[in-house]
């Protein structure tokens, strides 16, 4: 909660693990928040709750770990751009930001150093649905994204991105570190 800036008052608690489905709702004692804040609070808490998984279980998303850490996130496609597109239009460069933080902290490679936070964790996307389809497209209807349309065969090289992470977000103006 500091992360986020969100300063609870005296009696704030939630009734389920802060990582939890849907925490956002569960949390009483909150500051009078908007529907749009609320939904960033219930979007954080989904991507925390997937990276908790996945550095630590269930089985199927320690295997998801395990090739998140092996990979050399060299390949990206359209459907980590969508989403990371998404995620980052709809939390904002701030909050997207703490939260590919956090990504970076458990799963940074040194190749991954050279990629905007957008690609970061596009390409982690890419492997969540690569290897576990199922739970990626129940996490993305939970946040209503039309996934449907995104085509997952198109394999990009991450290093491509530009500017403006491949035309998705054209005021991001990435600038990569020196090699």
């Amino acid at each position: 909660m500091e992360k986020l800036k969100v300063v609870p008052d005296a009696a704030a608690f939630s009734t389920v693990r802060l990582y939890g489905d849907q925490v956002g709702s569960h949390f009483v004692g909150l500051p009078a928040m908007s529907a749009e804040e609320i939904r960033k609070l219930d979007v954080i808490s989904r991507l925390f709750e997937l990276f908790l998984k996945t550095e630590r279980g269930p089985k199927m998303f320690l295997s998801l770990g395990m090739q998140v850490r092996a990979a050399s996130f060299d390949v990206i496609n359209i459907f980590g751009i969508e989403l990371a597109a998404s995620l980052h239009r709809t939390l904002g460069k701030e909050w997207f930001g703490q939260v590919v933080q956090v990504a970076r902290q458990l799963f940074d490679r040194p190749e991954s150093r050279r990629l905007s936070d957008p690609c970061f964790l596009g390409c982690f996307l890419r492997l969540f649905n690569a290897y576990i389809n199922g739970s990626c497209m129940g996490f993305c209807r939970s946040l209503r994204l039309p996934v449907q349309d995104w085509e997952t065969k198109d394999r990009l090289d991450p290093v491509s991105e530009g500017l403006d992470f491949f035309g998705r977000l054209p005021g991001l103006n990435f600038q990569p570190p020196p090699a």
